[in-house]
C-alpha cells in the first residue's frame, strides 16, 4: 500500500493548476528519487460522480518524496480540460498512482475540489445584467492609444513608443546602432551593452533539455562576406581585473555529461575552423592563445588530463634567436642522471587527472641539478565550488588536495631533447674514435701476422739447412 500526502494549488488564471503530493511506501517510508506514474480524474458532483476529464503523469519523486506536476498539461486519456465548467456543480480530483513507474494504478483517494478556481470560472461568466462597468475587460490597442474593450476611455502611448521598435511576436529595431541594459550609457563599440552587477551575469540560461536533438546556450553563426581585409570573431572574449583575489577568466566553458547509459560526447569546448580553398594566402585558427604579461606562473594553456595533437611544433628560427653559441659538452650530464619508474598518487591528487599505471621518466628533482632551465614550479589551481559540486554529482570523493592550490615541479621534457642529440653526437664521436683505433689496430694485427709468417718460412728455411748438415 503506497501512501500520498497531497496539495493542490491554482494560478491566478491558468489553462492548468498545481498538483503536489509526497509519495510513501506501505511501511511509510519516502519513494525518493524514483519514477512513478499519476492518473488524474476531475468528477463531478460527487467523489463517485461522472468523469469530465482524465489525464496521466509519469514523474520523479525528488530526495523528500514530493512530485509536482500540472494538471491540465498531463497526457490526455478522455475530456478536455478547457471545456471544464468550474463555476457549475462540485468538482472532484480523484488520483491514481503507480508506483513503479507503469500502468497498473491504485487509487490513492479522491477530494472534492473546495477552492474552485475562480480564473477558469471567469473565463466562462456571461453579461448577466448588460452592464459594461462590472465585467471583465478586454485591452485594446488602436495605433498609440491603449483601452477598454467597454469604455471610451483610453491613454496615449506616443512618448512611451519609440516607433523604431518593432514586431508582436518578435521584438526588433533594425536601425538601432547602440542598446543599453544596466546602464544608460552604452559603448559605441557594440550593438548591445550590459553592465551586470556583483554577483550577477551578463547573460544567464537556465534550461532542462529532456527531448532528442542538439541544444544551444547561445548558437553563432557569423560571416564575413567583406571582400577587403578584416578579422572575423564569432565571440572575442577580454576579462580584466584589478586587484583583489580570485580568478579572472575570458571565458570559462563547462561540458558536464551525467548520462551513464546513453550515448554522445560531451564537450566543455568544441572548436571547428575551416579555411576555404578559395583564399589560400589566408591563415586559419582553430584556437588562438595569447598569454602574457609578468606573473610569477604564467600558462598559455593549462590541461589537466591527456592532451592529443596530430602534429606538435615550437618556434626556432634562427632570426627569433640571439646570443647563439654551440654546446660543448651533455654526455656526462647524461650519464649521471636516473631514469627510474613510478606510480603517481592518484588518491590524493584525483583532481588532477594524473596518469595510470606505472610510468617511466626523470625526477624533477634529479634533473635540476644539471639542467635547472628545464625544471619550473606549476601551480594546479583549486577546484572551484561548481567543480566541486560536479563531483559529488557523480558519487566521487573531493580530494582534500584539491580543495586548494597545488605547487609542483614540472619537466620541460621538449628541451630536453637538443642535449638528447648533443649527448648522442658525442657519443657517435667517441664511436667513431673506436672504430678508427679499431682499424688502425687490425693493420698492425695483419702487418703482424705476416711479419710472423715469414718469420715462419726463415725457420723453416734454417731447420732443413741445419738437417742437411747434420747428415753430412
Amino acid at each position: 500500500m503506497v501512501t500520498l500526502l497531497s496539495v493542490v494549488a491554482f494560478a491566478q488564471i491558468p489553462a492548468s493548476f498545481n498538483y503536489q503530493a509526497i509519495a510513501r511506501d506501505a511501511n511509510g517510508k519516502l519513494i525518493q528519487d524514483k519514477n512513478v506514474s499519476l492518473r488524474i480524474t476531475i468528477l463531478q458532483d460527487s467523489a463517485t460522480g461522472t468523469s469530465l476529464y482524465q489525464e496521466s503523469h509519469k514523474v520523479m519523486t525528488n530526495k523528500y518524496g514530493l512530485v509536482n506536476l500540472a494538471v491540465g498539461g498531463g497526457s490526455v486519456v478522455s475530456g478536455t480540460f478547457t471545456t471544464i465548467n468550474w463555476g457549475g456543480k462540485k468538482t472532484f480530483i480523484k488520483v491514481d498512482m503507480d508506483a513503479s513507474g507503469g500502468s497498473a494504478y491504485t487509487d490513492m483517494g479522491t477530494q472534492q475540489l473546495l477552492a474552485v478556481p475562480y480564473a477558469m470560472t471567469a473565463d466562462k461568466v456571461v453579461n448577466s445584467d448588460n452592464s459594461n462597468t462590472n465585467e471583465i475587460q478586454t485591452p485594446k490597442l488602436t495605433t498609440n492609444s491603449l483601452g477598454l474593450s467597454g469604455t471610451n476611455t483610453t491613454v496615449n502611448l506616443s512618448k512611451f513608443l519609440d516607433s523604431k521598435w518593432k514586431g508582436s511576436t518578435t521584438l526588433y529595431n533594425s536601425t538601432a546602432t547602440t542598446f543599453g541594459m544596466g546602464t544608460s550609457n552604452p559603448s559605441s563599440l557594440g550593438l548591445l551593452s550590459m553592465y551586470p552587477r556583483a554577483n550577477r551575469f551578463g547573460i544567464y540560461m537556465d534550461h532542462n533539455h529532456t527531448n532528442a536533438g542538439a541544444t544551444y546556450g547561445i548558437n553563432i553563426d557569423l560571416d564575413n562576406t567583406y571582400t577587403s581585409s578584416g578579422n572575423t570573431y564569432g565571440i572575442h572574449a577580454d576579462a580584466y581585473k584589478s586587484g583583489g583575489g580570485g580568478y579572472v577568466t575570458g571565458g570559462s566553458f563547462n561540458g558536464r555529461n551525467y548520462n551513464t547509459s546513453g550515448t554522445g560526447n560531451t564537450f566543455g569546448l568544441n572548436v571547428y575552423s575551416l579555411r576555404s580553398s578559395a583564399s589560400p594566402s589566408t591563415n586559419c585558427y582553430g584556437i588562438y592563445v595569447y598569454q602574457g604579461g609578468n606573473a610569477p606562473i604564467e600558462y598559455g594553456a593549462y590541461i589537466v588530463g591527456r592532451a592529443y595533437a596530430s602534429s606538435h611544433v615550437t618556434p626556432s628560427d634562427e632570426n627569433l634567436k640571439e646570443n647563439i653559441s654551440l654546446v660543448n659538452s651533455s654526455l656526462d650530464k647524461l650519464m649521471s642522471l636516473p631514469v627510474k619508474t613510478y606510480d603517481y598518487k592518484l588518491k590524493e591528487y584525483s583532481h588532477m587527472n594524473l596518469p595510470e599505471g606505472n610510468q617511466v621518466g626523470i625526477m624533477a628533482q634529479d634533473l635540476e641539478s644539471n639542467y635547472p632551465e628545464l625544471v619550473s614550479v606549476a601551480v594546479q589551481p583549486a577546484l572551484s565550488d561548481v567543480q566541486q559540486e560536479d563531483i559529488l554529482a557523480i558519487g566521487e570523493v573531493v580530494p582534500i588536495k584539491g580543495k586548494s592550490e597545488v605547487k609542483f615541479k614540472a619537466v620541460n621534457y621538449t628541451g630536453l631533447v637538443p642535449h638528447l642529440v648533443k649527448g648522442m653526437q658525442e657519443q657517435q664521436v667517441l664511436i667513431n674514435n673506436q672504430n678508427n683505433k679499431i682499424e688502425s689496430q687490425k693493420t698492425e694485427l695483419q702487418l703482424l701476422k705476416e711479419k710472423i709468417a715469414k718469420q715462419e718460412v726463415m725457420l723453416l728455411e734454417m731447420q732443413a739447412t741445419l738437417l742437411k748438415l747434420q747428415t753430412k
